[in-house]
């Protein structure tokens, strides 16, 4: 995030900036979403 940020303005910046926030984001929803199945799964009582 810092690096694009640090980027001179212009069209390329922008897009850059675009597609770094959607990464991010994307990241951050997908490691949300599956963190409760890991844990299940982890912290399952041996049977």
């Amino acid at each position: 995030m810092a690096l694009v940020l640090s980027l001179p303005h212009g069209p390329q910046r922008e897009l850059l900036l675009a597609l770094t926030y959607a990464v991010v984001v994307f990241s951050i929803l997908g490691q949300g979403l599956t963190i409760k199945g890991l844990v299940t799964r982890t912290l399952k009582p041996a049977t």
